[in-house]
């Protein structure tokens, strides 16, 4: 595999880890799967991956929901799972809520390669249980060569950028490099592979934070316009000064919006 340059800040990735991206193949004959990490003894939770399970089933895509981590659970299953807490991962109460999301979807990584067995390229969607289908995901044919990350959520939180015309464009949204929130995105085996192992070696985190332009350069890219939205009405994670920047937060009111 080529090796890429070091970043100096210490922020960046794990040079050596990151395969040529001339080195993709194209694969066009096969249908990728979805995965809505959902918890499962959460109502409300549960409810939302339904409703994003049946309108990726209006559009064309299978879901299935996976099974979130709850905070409370969250340090025992990072222990699990061997790894440690990333440096520049948020502290004070909502750390374990951002754990658990980490872990669940570095579980969902996991998944997606154990899925594709011998075939390290057919992508799958990670999606949290608050998104919702707008339209078609990419097909597999104009995804193919362009890469092994592609954010498909609209930003729902916050100032972003778009663009002027349709396509498939380096991660684009947010000032900060980060994904516009960590609700659906689509991974194809090898680039999963990668994600654990920078996980291995850096920790968990907020999983936007985590999935930063300047951790992975060249890899991560974004479709635009975005075909997966984020329909929250309540949140486990945020608290009430983060939620006032969430979009539905300032749609909702505080009286209709839940923090549980």
């Amino acid at each position: 595999m080529k090796k890429l340059r070091k970043k100096t800040s210490g922020e960046g990735f794990m040079a050596g880890r990151l395969p040529s991206l001339q080195k993709q193949q194209k694969n066009e004959n096969n249908k990728m799967k979805g995965y809505v990490v959902t918890l499962m003894d959460l109502k409300e939770s549960v409810d939302c991956a339904k409703r994003c399970i049946k309108s990726a089933k209006k559009l064309g895509t299978t879901v299935e929901m996976f099974p979130g981590v709850w905070r409370d659970d969250a340090m025992a299953e990072l222990k699990k799972e061997k790894l440690k807490i990333h440096k520049e991962a948020p502290q004070g109460e909502t750390l374990n809520a951002n754990v658990g999301n980490f872990i669940a979807q570095y579980r969902i990584w996991k998944k997606i390669i154990e899925d594709a067995g011998s075939n390290g390229y057919t992508p799958a969607i990670v999606l949290e249980h608050d998104a919702v289908f707008v339209d078609k995901l990419p097909t597999e044919k104009r995804l193919a060569g362009r890469g092994g990350f592609f954010n498909v959520g609209a930003p729902s939180f916050g100032g972003f950028e778009t663009r002027r015309w349709h396509g498939i464009y380096p991660l684009f949204s947010k000032a900060t490099g980060n994904v516009p929130g960590a609700h659906a995105y689509i991974v194809r085996p090898w680039m999963a592979k990668v994600l654990i192992a920078v996980a291995e070696e850096q920790g968990a985190m907020h999983c936007d934070g985590f999935l930063n332009k300047r951790r992975f350069p060249g890899y991560l890219k974004e479709v635009y316009p975005w075909p997966v939205e984020c329909h929250d009405y309540f949140t486990t994670i945020q608290t009430l000064p983060s939620c006032i920047c969430k979009h539905n937060f300032k749609k909702l009111g505080r009286k209709k919006f839940r923090i549980i």
